[in-house]
């Protein structure tokens, strides 16, 4: 079964962060569940939230 990578980003979204994740922060400042935004920038170079451009 394929779970499209828009369902899986926003359970993370649902979290909170414990002290120990490994995070991701982006040039815009969002941080994320590092595994999560590591596949989320594999289909698209912009935040999430704010669709700013990951990497310039």
């Amino acid at each position: 079964m394929h779970v499209p990578l828009m369902y899986i980003f926003l359970n993370y979204f649902q979290e909170e962060y414990e002290e120990g994740d490994d995070l991701g922060r982006l040039e815009c400042g969002h941080s994320y569940h590092a595994v999560c935004v590591k596949q989320w920038l594999v289909q698209k170079n912009q935040c999430p939230v704010c669709k700013a451009s990951a990497f310039s």
